[in-house]
């Protein structure tokens, strides 16, 4: 009997069912197998919670958090073993370090407060400690946050100014648990310490630096500007700069600016404010962008030619690291784009693309694009801050000829004395 041949489309079919039928069987091991892995792990991962918990009052174990208290120093030397060796990737001491973190919320107030001062008896290295007392901070600021910062300040017994601020600056984190748990008693205690000269010690700048990161915090979680008008005329500005405040809304940077705004600080320092807000809303370089930041903070008539100034620098910069991006018609529309906005207009764009030579822009491409602003529209100021800026920055590329040659188009004598002096080194 001859073999029965099978058509080749039904062979096709034939094959193609075969095919789906294995890959859902593949697929419901898949899925099965998946879930008994989930399983498994679920159940280590309450295996673990369950062994925590078992190990807290039970002496054979020989961890536990409550034990780890009631041995004293050298439980705190202990606890400073395992944190440093789990912060390492030791396996063990990540593993104790998983079951510890079940207990320290079992933990009451006055336990911790004990093994904070035990952490500061014990003969620990400076990191060690601070590692300790850190965990413990974190523990005790969410079950009583007036008791963690009075504890923090018994820490400040014996230590210079200096040694305070850097206290205090770690701890901001805290602070700002703090100020979202209980706002009005946060402010309380840090204008108390205001008032008793904690955050007297200044920079060699004159300013507060510490202060300035707890009330940029203040800022940023209750948007109370009232403060920021309150503070030393040298630390206005930045509090306001401070990079907490850097991922603002839209409405809350409208609220900011407003707050700058009457603060007393000077137009060009509430511009300095809001350039991190503008850089943001033009992605990379995007004019369109810095339109429409302006349409919603509605700056100021002296506020808005800096503003500008810093969207163009942008807009050049992202252009200037583009091959062949340079030499087309975006440097000319920036430039008349900036010229409604500022006066400098020319001056700024001059100076950002002699300052090109530094930032690694073509050369050939920096002049062909000054030839075609100048052909646009001549202008001394486009010129002269051109080449100073190429000066100023570095000078070995800028061709001589090329660069006496422009300078010799400045039809101001004075300034275009001073541009010469400039590129001969004068």
């Amino acid at each position: 009997m001859k073999p029965r041949s099978i058509p080749w489309p039904d062979l096709c079919l034939l094959l193609a069912t075969a095919g789906g039928v294995t890959f859902f069987l593949l697929q419901q091991r898949s899925a099965e197998t998946l879930e008994a892995e989930n399983a498994r792990l679920s159940q280590r991962i309450e295996a673990w919670k369950k062994r925590g918990e078992a190990t807290e009052d039970d002496p054979k174990s020989g961890l536990s958090a409550k034990l780890l208290a009631k041995a004293g120093p050298s439980g705190m030397a202990k606890l400073a073993a395992i944190l440093r060796g789990a912060m390492l990737g030791n396996p063990a001491q990540v593993r104790e370090s998983l079951l510890l973190e079940n207990q320290w919320r079992t933990l009451d107030t006055a336990t911790l407060e004990k093994m904070v001062a035990d952490a500061r008896a014990a003969d620990l290295s400076e990191e060690d400690r601070e590692a300790v007392i850190d965990k413990l901070l974190e523990v005790l600021v969410e079950k009583d946050p007036a008791r963690a910062f009075a504890v923090i300040e018994e820490g400040f017994a014996g230590k210079t100014p200096r040694e305070i601020q850097q206290q205090l600056s770690k701890r901001s984190g805290l602070f700002e648990k703090w100020i979202q748990s209980d706002g009005p008693q946060a402010l309380a205690w840090l204008d108390r310490q205001i008032a008793a000269g904690l955050f007297d010690s200044r920079s060699l700048a004159g300013t507060s630096n510490v202060r300035q990161q707890y009330e940029s915090l203040i800022y940023q979680k209750t948007k109370e500007g009232s403060r920021i008008a309150a503070l030393d005329p040298l630390d206005r500005l930045p509090t306001l700069q401070s990079w907490r405040l850097r991922d603002l809304s839209l409405e809350d940077q409208i609220a900011l600016a407003k707050v700058a705004r009457t603060s007393g600080l000077k137009p060009s320092e509430v511009a300095e404010v809001m350039k991190p807000f503008l850089n943001k809303a033009m992605q990379s370089g995007d004019l369109s962008g810095a339109d429409a930041f302006f349409e919603k903070i509605d700056p100021t008539p002296e506020e808005l030619p800096r503003l500008s100034e810093a969207a163009a620098g942008s807009a050049m910069f992202a252009l200037g690291k583009k091959a062949d991006q340079l030499t087309g018609d975006e440097v000319p529309a920036i430039r008349n784009w900036l010229a409604e906005k500022s006066p400098e207009g020319d001056a700024y764009i001059g100076s950002t693309i002699g300052k090109g030579f530094s930032n690694g822009w073509d050369a050939g491409q920096i002049y062909a694009t000054m030839e075609r602003l100048q052909k646009d529209q001549p202008s001394d100021d486009l010129i002269s801050t051109f080449l100073i800026g190429a000066s100023e920055g570095n000078k070995q590329k800028l061709d001589p000829a090329t660069a006496l040659d422009f300078a010799n188009r400045i039809t101001d004598p004075g300034k275009r004395a001073v541009t010469l002096n400039a590129i001969k080194g004068q």
